[in-house]
């Protein structure tokens, strides 16, 4: 995916546009659990543990079925420990 692509070059704005490009163009494609998963590791990357924290939240709520709910769960559960 281009976002990864982009993130492990650092490039954390860029790599946050794409995704929340592809969250807001396909919001019912399969990959869509993956892509808000990647979008809250992109926030906690760029230092914004609030906006991650949220969003990992809204991937294990809202998308409690699907391959990214626990991914997201234990980085909700990580991130909140650390800021405790």
């Amino acid at each position: 995916m281009l976002a990864d692509n982009l993130r492990k070059e650092t490039k954390l704005d860029e790599a946050a546009t794409t995704l929340r490009t592809f969250i807001d163009k396909y919001p019912t494609h399969e990959l869509i659990s993956g892509a808000w998963t990647s979008l809250a590791a992109t926030q906690e990357a760029q230092g914004k543990q609030d906006e991650a924290l949220s969003t990992y939240q809204k991937v294990s709520t809202s998308f409690a079925t699907s391959f990214s709910a626990p991914v997201a769960l234990l980085g909700f559960l990580g991130l909140n420990t650390y800021l405790k």
